[in-house]
């Protein structure tokens, strides 16, 4: 009779894990989703590791974002893909080397000295591909070195 429990525990147990595995979704390595995984596009990069990507689907949000860690900032589409900030400050803030902004409509909302996007004393950035609207500056670039700036619609 105990073999028999035994047998049958195990075969429960071994179910339930194959159950489990299968109802899971795939989690891609390195690849943080907006809003599947974090609601916002901060939390996100809040959670992201040095060299993750940071993928946006299309929607509105509205947020002011500090990247301050090495990423990619990738929205689904530049043209339904949208953070506005909150105005009077920079919408999307890069204070780390070797970022990639790209995929987006970046809007402030147009008051005195807010930029869009603002690269701050960093190295090796890509800013491309984004519309950048009502903002004082666009994209504001600071003591920066090695860093592409293109095909951005300002």
């Amino acid at each position: 009779m105990n073999k028999v429990l035994s047998r049958v525990l195990i075969l429960v147990l071994l179910e339930s894990v194959i159950a489990v595995a299968f109802t899971m979704r795939a989690v891609e390595a390195g690849i943080i989703y907006v809003p599947d995984d974090y609601p916002t596009v901060q939390k996100a990069i809040n959670a992201a590791s040095s060299g993750d990507t940071v993928y946006v689907r299309s929607g509105t949000y509205n947020e002011d974002i500090v990247v301050n860690k090495t990423i990619s900032l990738v929205g689904e589409n530049k043209e339904t893909t949208c953070i506005y900030g909150h105005g009077g400050r920079i919408a999307v803030y890069v204070e780390a080397d070797s970022v990639v902004v790209t995929g987006f409509t970046i809007k402030s909302s147009g008051g005195q000295y807010d930029d869009g996007i603002d690269l701050n004393i960093v190295g090796n950035c890509e800013v491309s591909e984004n519309n950048v609207l009502s903002s004082f500056f666009g994209i504001g670039v600071f003591s920066c070195s090695g860093c592409t700036i293109q095909d951005n619609h300002v």
